[in-house]
């Protein structure tokens, strides 16, 4: 499983390729993963742009200028691709000769195609990790994203913020 460093690594890849990218289509290739993918996936997308990516804990969050935010979580062995100008970011192999994050192999789940002719692929053979929308305003209440502590990033976990978790534990640091 993908820990805390490796997705934030994978959002900063995704920031530098997807940022201010306008979403021609979304085609989803499976209706569930770990949890159903949302029906109306494309209509969501659509037309939309990418204002920011963000990540909360190992979750992946891709704001939208209308306020919505695609929800990505890695799973075990998902794993985002982008195809531009010929580049394949994150290539490899799999099962059946096809590439996973080809868009054609056998364990592409997400496709999001973007106006100026990138691609984002979402993989993820073992299907543990899922996609989400989440309305504007919703977050906070999300139940995945709801109970999440601090981020232990230096800028948002204080000595403040990690005094006032502690006060009465009895375990030992």
């Amino acid at each position: 499983m993908p820990e805390l460093p490796e997705v934030e690594t994978v959002r900063q890849g995704l920031e530098e390729a997807l940022l201010g990218l306008k979403i021609r289509n979304a085609e989803k290739r499976r209706r569930d993963l770990r949890f159903p993918i949302p029906e109306n996936l494309n209509e969501q997308l659509q037309g939309r742009t990418i204002s920011s990516l963000r990540r909360r804990a190992k979750y992946l969050l891709i704001d939208l200028d209308n306020g919505w935010s695609l929800l990505s979580h890695l799973g075990m062995s998902g794993r985002w691709t982008i195809l531009r100008d010929d580049v394949i970011t994150r290539p490899g192999r799999f099962a059946h000769g096809g590439e996973i994050g080809s868009g054609e192999g056998p364990h592409d789940w997400i496709i999001i195609n973007f106006e100026n002719g990138y691609t984002a692929v979402y993989s993820d053979p073992r299907r543990f990790g899922f996609i989400d929308l989440i309305e504007p305003g919703s977050e906070n209440g999300y139940p995945m994203l709801a109970k999440l502590g601090p981020d232990p990033l230096p800028s948002t976990l204080t000595p403040d913020i990690l005094n006032r978790s502690l006060i009465g534990r009895k375990a030992p640091l």
